[in-house]
């Protein structure tokens, strides 16, 4: 506040709010811009996260699964993992198979065991977990820095009793990946941003072609962003049918 105080002329670029800082008392997620998708960048390298679940077949992801209800739970009726946790884990494996079917799901029991599965890379992400200075830098039970995309999820409840909350209630939401394969990192990241920027563009399950093409990540991932959407739809959609009823939006 003070250094746009300070440097911007208010008559020429008012602070209209998107250039705040967000306390908790909003829920506004906005994307990163794309710039040129269609340039062609590298294949999934050969030693890579991308092309080890490639040549499984499976992405594995690790979610946490006690009393998160909205977020990550078992459904007994249907046999299969429900939330929004769940969904975010979906939408990268679409993005690389063209189908959200092919995931192997593996239960942390709790945050250590989450990192410490990822650390060991019996998993290639965690879904659900949150972003702070220390976990990206030295998180304490693995003593490694792991790279996480932007939050998918806010709990406001939470942040206002910041900085009075536990270290065990989460702040924020995101996946997780390790330090050491930037390719793969910048995927995630980027498929997370794809369901922010669907919405915000007003694409969902049956206007998905209206998403770019992405080759950045070679050619062969050129649908990346519209397989993620046509599984799970955009930001909105994903939120409703996972947290609404419980966390009205």
């Amino acid at each position: 506040g003070q250094f746009y105080e300070e440097y911007i002329n208010p008559d020429i670029f008012p602070n209209s709010g998107f250039n705040s800082i967000n306390n908790g008392t909003t829920g506004l997620i906005r994307p990163v811009a794309l710039g040129n998708t269609e340039a062609l960048g590298p294949e999934p390298s050969a030693a890579g996260t991308l092309s080890a679940a490639l040549h499984r077949g499976k992405l594995r992801c690790a979610i946490r699964i006690d009393n998160r209800a909205g977020f990550a739970t078992y459904d007994n009726e249907s046999m299969a993992y429900r939330g929004i946790d769940v969904d975010f884990c979906r939408a990268v494996a679409a993005g690389i198979f063209g189908s959200d079917s092919n995931i192997e799901w593996v239960v942390a029991s709790d945050n250590e065991d989450a990192f410490q599965l990822l650390h060991d890379k019996d998993v290639d992400l965690v879904s659900g977990m949150m972003v702070n200075l220390e976990r990206d830098v030295q998180e304490p039970s693995t003593g490694a820095g792991f790279s996480f995309t932007d939050p998918y999820f806010f709990n406001n409840s939470a942040m206002d009793d910041y900085p009075a909350v536990s270290d065990e209630v989460d702040l924020n939401l995101c996946l997780v990946t390790r330090q050491d394969d930037i390719q793969w990192s910048k995927y995630v990241y980027w498929i997370v941003q794809a369901t922010f920027y669907a919405e915000e563009n007003r694409i969902s399950f049956d206007t998905m072609n209206d998403m770019p093409e992405v080759n950045l990540f070679g050619r062969s991932l050129a649908r990346m962003f519209r397989d993620a959407i046509l599984a799970v739809g955009n930001y909105g959609d994903i939120y409703e049918k996972n947290l609404e009823p419980l966390i009205p939006r």
